[in-house]
């Protein structure tokens, strides 16, 4: 076989046809210094991802027995009420090393791209964030509030990220994320800037200024 890397691409175009169809995702060959050359499956804009990869180490040699299906394992969670996601990287990665049979390989790895499905990439989705203190400090509104007691939105304007919600006085709360602070604010007031990764004290900080409207935003 003169051309084994097109012999592969040929393969997995024809065998996981079905899968990446449902996936919405197609082949692509890339290569980085962390994992050499490898086949990703991405959209065509490049911001939907499959996180499984093949790894090929012998690039000249025909067969599936040198390459290596590697799986990068993400967890998707909700932010807010309105249909936000955030997908999670868990730091882990499933690897296994191919059959030489090509069925059986790219069985393999059709049965591995079902179970991890799609990650959204990058921050050009509109419902989408890669703030991971922003999830947190939602889910510890949630655990304080006993979930869905408070309908909390997100928003995006100018690349800046916010929780907001409104209480029972109609005053409007917003907490946003800028760089390594979350700025509280109410009605437009900025209350006070914390560490957005202490999701705990941001949450903290929220209700006992809630518990004092008057000190707070300074009503007569």
């Amino acid at each position: 076989m003169k051309f084994p890397l097109l012999a592969r691409m040929h393969e997995i175009k024809r065998r996981l046809a079905p899968v990446m169809g449902d996936l919405g995702v197609r082949p692509k060959l890339t290569s980085d210094e962390d994992f050499g050359l490898r086949v990703a499956f991405y959209n065509k804009a490049g911001d939907i991802a499959c996180p499984v990869a093949i790894l090929i180490s012998e690039p000249t040699t025909a067969g599936w027995e040198t390459c290596t299906l590697v799986r990068a394992h993400y967890s998707r969670h909700t932010v807010g009420h309105n249909g936000w996601t955030h997908f999670h990287d868990e730091g882990c990665l499933t690897e296994v090393d191919l059959h030489a049979d090509s069925e059986k390989a790219l069985e393999t790895v059709e049965r591995q791209m079902r179970e991890a499905g799609v990650i959204l990439m990058g921050g050009g989705h509109s419902q989408n964030t890669l703030n991971w203190d922003m999830v947190r400090v939602f889910d510890e509104f949630e655990e304080q509030t006993g979930g869905h007691a408070i309908p909390i939105t997100c928003e995006r304007r100018e690349d800046i990220e916010s929780l907001n919600f409104i209480d029972g006085n109609d005053c409007h709360w917003k907490v946003e994320f800028s760089e390594f602070d979350a700025v509280v604010f109410a009605d437009d007031k900025e209350l006070g800037r914390l560490p957005s990764s202490d999701a705990a004290q941001v949450v903290t900080f929220v209700a006992s200024r809630m518990a004092f409207p008057d000190i707070s935003l300074g009503y007569d």
